[in-house]
């Protein structure tokens, strides 16, 4: 199932605060708006989102950017954990019909 595009609005904030394994965490999510990107798998106009997760003494565990197109989902994210800079593109998809 693909996410609703049309429930995305710009600056749209969210949080949620819980247990990742066994250590306390807290999430906010932020949409930052529209933008058109290009990748191996094509041009997109995409959502991008932005999500920060901190432990309970509020240093942050990793910062996520995450690039969402319409009828297709997550096509590029980029993260950082303090240690590593990882950058996933979607290199090719099919549509089933």
């Amino acid at each position: 199932m693909l996410y609703d595009f049309s429930l995305l609005k710009k600056e749209e904030k969210w949080e949620w605060s819980g247990k990742v394994g066994e250590q306390e965490a807290n999430l906010k999510g932020e949409v930052l708006g529209e933008e058109t990107i290009t990748i191996p798998a094509g041009t997109f106009k995409t959502y991008k989102v932005n999500i920060i997760v901190r432990d309970d003494d509020g240093r942050i565990l990793v910062s996520t950017d995450r690039w969402f197109a319409y009828g297709v989902g997550m096509v590029k994210e980029e993260s950082i954990d303090g240690l590593m800079f990882v950058t996933i593109k979607l290199k090719e998809y099919k549509v089933k019909e």
